[in-house]
């Protein structure tokens, strides 16, 4: 079986899967995936969905650990066990994880951690796209924030502040941005982008500067400690690179994937001439993985470029 772990959707509880099931297919290529005879998952990350909204998640107040790793490789992880329950017999042991941006993080945590928290599951592989690994690219540059940084921010620093109780979400988001903030945080429904637009339009870069050095230095120490590669990867994985991501900077993945070889992983970096975060329509990745699942070898040397 394959899980699919989407890129970010948005921090409310309907921005996940299990309550925003009328946009499946925005959600990456579940059915492809399907088509091709293989069990999917597509997960909610803990907040999101039905859970995160049973437990009191809201738009106006979210409680997704955003972009923290292990709580995301035991999303992935959980979803091969919930599958296995709900269709006994039928689900192989055997899977393997797909995701892209938040997701591609997903995954590679997820791949990681499956030799500790995976124990009686088998992971082929593991395919991340323009995956979020080296954080600290996310945060403050010498105190300056760049266009593409400032519509994320807001994002970013209310789901780390969730995960980080030394963290007050205010001493970063003020003005226009602290009042707009559930419409900034909510990326999956269609009605609120004129208003999210217009919003980003408005706010200015002072309104997201820490108020003071230590909350820039507390937001950077959560992530360093959230950026990956953490520990060696048994399996192969493969990472698909846009050439122009403004978002995931093609030099912070060469960056991960240098530290991930030298652990000892083998990994396969595709960088894509010309894409953007996106990726695109890029399929590589998917024959890539369909091989591993056939027990063909992986050829691929290790290397950042």
């Amino acid at each position: 079986m394959i899980v699919y772990a989407h890129g970010t959707t948005g921090l409310p509880p309907e921005c996940g899967p299990t309550l925003n099931l009328g946009r499946v297919n925005d959600f990456g290529p579940v059915a492809m995936l399907a088509a091709k005879g293989y069990a999917v998952a597509l997960i909610d990350y803990q907040g999101m969905g039905v859970a995160g909204r049973q437990q009191g998640a809201t738009a106006a107040d979210p409680t997704i650990p955003y972009l923290e790793p292990r709580s995301a490789a035991y999303d992935v992880i959980d979803a091969v066990r919930a599958m296995q329950h709900l269709h006994p017999g039928q689900v192989s042991s055997r899977w393997a994880v797909a995701g892209h941006s938040q997701g591609g993080q997903a995954a590679w945590a997820a791949a990681e951690l499956a030799p500790t928290y995976g124990t009686g599951l088998t992971l082929v592989a593991a395919m991340s796209q323009a995956p979020v690994l080296d954080l600290r690219t996310l945060g403050y540059d010498d105190g300056r924030i760049d266009n593409d940084q400032a519509w994320f921010l807001p994002t970013l620093i209310t789901g780390v502040a969730d995960s980080r109780p030394e963290m007050n979400r205010w001493n970063y988001l003020r003005g226009s941005v602290r009042a707009n903030l559930p419409t900034l945080i909510n990326w999956c429904d269609p009605a609120v982008k004129a208003k999210q637009t217009a919003v980003e339009s408005a706010m200015t870069h002072q309104e997201l500067l820490p108020a003071t050095r230590r909350d820039a230095e507390l937001l950077q120490t959560a992530l360093t400690q959230y950026s990956l590669p953490q520990r060696r990867i048994a399996v192969p994985v493969y990472v698909a690179q846009g050439s122009k991501d403004p978002l995931v900077l093609p030099q912070s993945t060469r960056t991960a994937v240098r530290q991930a070889c030298a652990l000892g992983d083998r990994v396969h970096l595709t960088v894509l001439v010309g894409k953007g975060h996106d990726i695109g329509g890029d399929m590589g990745g998917y024959d890539w993985l369909y091989d591993r699942f056939a027990g063909k070898p992986d050829d691929a040397v290790c290397s950042a470029g």
